[in-house]
Order: C-alpha cells, then sequence, then structure tokens
C-alpha cells in the first residue's frame, strides 16, 4: 500500500471521492510520475498445491524417461489498483505534459471500485522421452510432452465476455439483464467459467541429436528442434473481476475530464461511490471465447571442437518462432472523422458507439486479448572455453542475434492496447525492447 504519510487527490483541491486517504496516482508522460498501480493499497494471497514424480528406465542402448506434475494454484486478490483515480496528463492540450498539468487539462482520468478476483488453477503435464544410444558415435533423444490450457477461473465467477455479433443483434445477458448489449457472464448459455474455453489437445513434441564424425571423442555435431507451449499466468486476465458490476471503472478523456472536477461532465456528476452497476462510459477487458495457447517452435545446430588438451570452441545457431503470442487489443477503438474529430468527442466516435449509440454509451475501452501476434529470433554463438587446468579455468562467448515481434509479452493485458493501429498490427512489427544485438561475456577464475 502507499506510505502512511501520502497524500490523496482531495488534498489537492480536486473534487473526487476517494477510498484511502493517502493514495495518489498521476501520471505525467517524460516529466514524472506520482504512485502506481502496485503502490495502491492491496491484499495478496496466494499458494500452490504441487505433486510430481518422475521414473528413469534403462533398457539396452534406451535410456526411457516418464513424468507428471500436477499443480493446484489459489491466488486470493484484493486491489484498489485505481479505486482513487488515476490521473494521466499526456500534453494533448499544450504538447507538453507539464504545461497541461499546471492547465490542469488530464489525458485521461480513470476510476473503479475495489477490485477482488479468487483465482483457482489446475496446470498439469505428462510426459515421456527415449534417449537412444543408436551406435558409439550417435545419440538420439525424442520426447513428447502433453500439457492441455486449463484456463484459471474465479471462484465466484466474476468477469465477463463480449460478443460483437450478439451487440450488433441487440442480445443481452439472462444472468445480468440490465447489463449492455453483447456482455455475457458464466451462467450465459456457451460461457465458461474462466470466460474462455479449455484446449485439450496441446502437445508439444522435440527431437535432438548428438554425433561424434570422427569417433574419437574431440569434436561433436549437436542438433535438436521442439515446439514448446507457455502456461497461463495467473494475473494475466486478473482485469476481467474488475467489469461492471463487479469493479466497475470508468473512463473520462479530455477535456471532459479536468484535474480539479474529473466528473463535471459525466452524466449525473459523480458515481462513486455509489455507482450503478451498469453505468455509462465503463471500460470493459475480454478475452476471445477460443484463445489460442502461445507456443513457440525452437531449433539449434551446432558444432563443438577440443583443441589442444584444455580448450574447446563451439558455433552455435539458435532459432525460434513464437506464435499466438497474447497481447491487447481495443474493439472499440475511437474512429477518426476527418473534420470532426476531437478529444471532447472521443467517446461518441468509438466503433460500439456509432453502431448502436443507446447501447455502445455505455462502453469505452472494450480491451481484448490478442492472440494473433508473433516473434522471432534468430542468433549465432560463438565460444572458446579453457577447463580448469594450469591453475585457471576460462570461458569467452559472443552472441549476434536479432529479435523481432509486433509486441512484448507485459505478463497482464487491459488498460492500454499494444497497438497504435487497432486495425493492423502489422504496423507494430519491429524489433523486440530487449533485443541486444551484441552482447559478449568473459568469465575467468
Amino acid at each position: 500500500g502507499p506510505a502512511p504519510t501520502a497524500i490523496s487527490a482531495p488534498n489537492l483541491g480536486v473534487n473526487v471521492f476517494v477510498f484511502a486517504p493517502t493514495d495518489l496516482r498521476m501520471e505525467v508522460s517524460g516529466a514524472f510520475n506520482v504512485g502506481c498501480g502496485t503502490c495502491s493499497p492491496a491484499y495478496f494471497n496466494g499458494n500452490v498445491y504441487q505433486l510430481a514424480d518422475d521414473v528413469d528406465i534403462i533398457r539396452g542402448k534406451h535410456q526411457l524417461a516418464f513424468g507428471v506434475d500436477f499443480l493446484r494454484i489459489q491466488n486470493n486478490i484484493l486491489t484498489g489498483s485505481v479505486q482513487d483515480g488515476d490521473f494521466q496528463f499526456s500534453g494533448a492540450a499544450t504538447n507538453d505534459s507539464k504545461a497541461d498539468l499546471m492547465l490542469g487539462t488530464m489525458s485521461l482520468f480513470s476510476q473503479s471500485l475495489t477490485q477482488q478476483q479468487g483465482v483457482r488453477h489446475t496446470a498439469f503435464g505428462l510426459y515421456a522421452q527415449d534417449t537412444w544410444h543408436a551406435t558409439t558415435r550417435l545419440t538420439v533423444n525424442l520426447g513428447l510432452r502433453w500439457e492441455p490450457l486449463l484456463y484459471p477461473q474465479d471462484v465466484y465467477g466474476r468477469g465477463s465476455d463480449f460478443s460483437l455479433s450478439a451487440f450488433q443483434a441487440g442480445q443481452h445477458s439472462t444472468v445480468h439483464p440490465n447489463a449492455p448489449a453483447g456482455t455475457f457472464f458464466y451462467g450465459d448459455p456457451g460461457i465458461p467459467r474462466g470466460l474462455t474455453n479449455d484446449r485439450l489437445a496441446v502437445f508439444s513434441p522435440r527431437v535432438g541429436l548428438v554425433w561424434n564424425p570422427h569417433g574419437d571423442g574431440r569434436d561433436t555435431i549437436r542438433a535438436g528442434a521442439g515446439i514448446l507451449y507457455d502456461s497461463t499466468q495467473e494475473s494475466f486476465g486478473q482485469r476481467m473481476s474488475q467489469n461492471p458490476p463487479f469493479g466497475t471503472e470508468i473512463d473520462q478523456t479530455a477535456p471532459n475530464a479536468p484535474f480539479s472536477n474529473p466528473w463535471a461532465a459525466y452524466p449525473g456528476g459523480n458515481p462513486y461511490p455509489n455507482i450503478s452497476a451498469f453505468p455509462a462510459g465503463a471500460a470493459y477487458v475480454t478475452l476471445p471465447l477460443h484463445i489460442k495457447p502461445t507456443n513457440m517452435t525452437q531449433w539449434n545446430f551446432s558444432y563443438q571442437r577440443q583443441i589442444a588438451s584444455n580448450w574447446k570452441v563451439s558455433a552455435t545457431y539458435i532459432g525460434s518462432k513464437t506464435t499466438h503470442l497474447w497481447l491487447t487489443d481495443d474493439l472499440n477503438y475511437s474512429v477518426f472523422i476527418p473534420g470532426a474529430s476531437t478529444s471532447a468527442n472521443s467517446n461518441q466516435r468509438r466503433v460500439l458507439y456509432l453502431q448502436n449509440p443507446s447501447q455502445g454509451q455505455y462502453y469505452s475501452n472494450l480491451f481484448i486479448a490478442d492472440d494473433g501476434a508473433n516473434a522471432s529470433y534468430h542468433g549465432l554463438l560463438l565460444s572458446v572455453e579453457h577447463r580448469f587446468a594450469r591453475d585457471f579455468t576460462l570461458l569467452t562467448n559472443y552472441t549476434w542475434s536479432h529479435c523481432i515481434d509486433d509486441g512484448d509479452f507485459d505478463g497482464n493485458f487491459g488498460r492500454q492496447a499494444k497497438y497504435q493501429n487497432q486495425t493492423n498490427r502489422s504496423a507494430d512489427r519491429g524489433d523486440c525492447n530487449y533485443d541486444y544485438r551484441h552482447i559478449f561475456n568473459v568469465s575467468l577464475v
């Protein structure tokens, strides 16, 4: 939580209700921040139960391995990430964020109720592997892992899904009939507790080989490839439990949100703390009903050679292709209308409002997990090693690599889209933020 001697927005004369008297969250782009999402009052309680077993059996030239890993994960969360408001100044009015702050012209103001979530997640995997010593010069490794995607669930069924076709058809939830068209909850037909369908057919094959071409043990050629699936992080969909009527976040854009009175232009004035279940302009976070699990196809090829008695040199090519990288898109972005677009009417230019104003008015940002992003990595690793002899050991390596992606995985989604153009993710494709073209390391003992 925040420091007990900190201040809140009302101490600065801001007409806003706050749940905590010492919590202030302000973001001034390119200048400074006050507070943060993880500085807000919060309680986290988690525990993991795990059962694992592995068996190895040697039969002739085969070393067989089998294993199982079972986890039951519980995360209980109570957090006030934006319960006392998030005040953002980006320079939208004056092209200078600090000037916007002095003028009290925010680019965005967000506030919500306390966010609660009780995550229950079952994860397990089975594998079988055979290391086959085919000859004295060739070893082959074959393996297969089965690890289904069982999506985390809120124990009380909090969160919601969105269907564009249902919105366009004017269909409403049977669980919460007063929810806006297109929003559905656990208990509605076809909506699972995890708010996306589990995937059982998730198999990860892999193959590797080591070959000693000359039979003297002084050089080896190694190659391998495999498909690896990522397991779901419990925190990825955490913000879904903030959807109305559970957490109910509302976003106000400038100039409708002056710093001194963020709710000045909101119909009926400040809606907190006695906010209605489904207010206008609320933010939503949703998952595709059939989200595809992230997977990485990885391959490598290397040559290692012993020189003299204590030196070894190697050259290795490493490549990978990540598919279905989970990022964030905004289904309800503001459409640019030439000659009629201002920050004041951004909510009236959103996709859903333009299609159906009576129902679209209830939505501001509608963030959805986008499973269509990709990434690639190619690297060359050169290494020189001197094993411990003559009083020293030395390891030197140099890596040239290039990483390209559509965006970097953030760990969770919601509150910010990853793409500049919500209809064209490829426009953001470029070097990864963690793309380090040249890496050189030396270790000497």
